[in-house]
């Protein structure tokens, strides 16, 4: 069932320049549905990135690309441990305006993204500010979009939207002290090149005792 946009939805605008045709757009039946949520990705769940397969696998659900965006507030991204995984610490004002993506997202995808992530044991799911930077991309790679969708896309760019995001929110000082990144590319950068569970050599259990104590304040 369809439902016009509540004051606690988490389609949620904050720009307060926003042309009222967009909020009306987005509240349009025909594109909020209350078991879709906006998530903003910054990390290995981009396109093109190690771990965005889990974003485009029916089985786990469906995921909408909306644009390319970054956070409003500056936040610390590090990438960090021996798989070089990023990390979105909890800790606003350091850092620089994280550059990502944004997705629409049914329950079963969240579900998913959720277990990924291990939330809320490790990372923390929670809203934060996020603008729109570039919708083009996605208006010319989803024909399938819902109407509201691609007119969302279209006068969207620079619109402020509240998004679910993946923080670490008790991280050990020490990860401060790394360079902060405003951008992650698991390919490109060396740096960043991020090393996958199945080429890892630890077990699971390993792998995530070795995260937890590089990363996790104990």
């Amino acid at each position: 069932m369809w439902f016009a946009v509540p004051r606690s939805f988490h389609f949620v605008l904050k720009n307060k320049t926003l042309n009222l045709s967009i909020l009306a757009r987005l509240s349009d039946f025909r594109f909020v549905n209350m078991t879709s949520h906006l998530v903003f990705v910054y990390g290995t769940l981009k396109r093109g990135q190690p771990n965005h397969e889990k974003m485009t696998n029916p089985d786990n659900g469906q995921a909408t690309f909306i644009g390319e965006a970054r956070t409003v507030e500056k936040w610390p991204l590090v990438v960090a441990s021996k798989f070089n995984i990023p990390f979105m610490l909890d800790k606003p004002g350091l850092g620089h305006h994280v550059t990502g993506e944004v997705f629409k997202v049914d329950e079963n995808m969240l579900d998913v993204l959720d277990e990924l992530e291990r939330h809320p044991v490790f990372y923390r799911r929670r809203l934060t500010n996020i603008q729109l930077t570039h919708t083009k991309d996605a208006i010319s790679t989803a024909d399938d979009m819902k109407a509201g969708e691609q007119e969302m896309c279209q006068s969207g760019e620079g619109t402020i939207l509240e998004c679910m995001c993946y923080f670490i929110p008790n991280f050990r000082d020490e990860l401060l002290e790394i360079t902060f990144d405003e951008a992650y590319d698991g390919y490109r950068n060396p740096r960043h090149a991020y090393i996958p569970r199945e080429k890892r050599t630890m077990t699971k259990e390993e792998q995530r005792l070795h995260v937890r104590t590089y990363v996790q304040k104990q």
